[in-house]
């Protein structure tokens, strides 16, 4: 498959000394900039799809590119769709992220707004989760001293109360 053909590329220039290399596509959907390494530890498709959600948004928190980062998340909320109780998982998943240190808190809130948005359109019966981070955010706002800091908390409330809008 096409997997197979790139770590045979990559094999081939592995041994080689270059400047750099170009990657061209017929496909006007061709993104560049994923890590390629990531891709040797993929042996097939249902191996790949075996990432857990967490793991999938830590990724997606890292990655600059936005089509790349919405695989990404849209990949999570596939894996949460498959949970006993994917609301459950969601909210948890959320927490996790809410919690996090040491990032950028607006980068964070844009990200955990983009998984809401998206869970919002392709899960049922998540809104407990969505009032959770609405909650949490506006809470957190209101003890934030710092002016972005509360923008960026601010703004994750409202993207979660626009996704419960989204739930069925």
């Amino acid at each position: 498959g096409v997997l197979d053909e790139l770590d045979q590329l990559l094999t081939t220039l592995a041994g080689k000394s270059l400047d750099g290399v170009i990657l061209r596509s017929a496909k006007s959907s061709f993104i560049v900039g994923a890590d390629v390494t990531e891709f040797r530890n993929i042996s097939d498709s249902a191996r790949a799809a075996d990432r857990k959600p967490a793991d999938l948004v830590r990724v997606a928190l890292g990655e600059p590119s936005d089509a790349v980062r919405r695989d990404l998340l849209g990949e999570a909320i596939d894996q949460l769709a498959k949970a006993a109780d994917p609301a459950t998982a969601l909210k948890t998943l959320a927490s996790n992220v809410l919690n996090a240190t040491g990032d950028n808190l607006a980068h964070r809130a844009l990200v955990l707004g983009e998984l809401l948005h998206e869970a919002g359109r392709r899960l049922d019966h998540v809104n407990d989760a969505m009032a959770h981070v609405a909650a949490t955010a506006s809470k957190r706002a209101a003890q934030s001293k710092d002016r972005h800091e509360r923008r960026a908390w601010l703004a994750l409330e409202s993207a979660a109360h626009e996704a419960a809008n989204l739930t069925g």
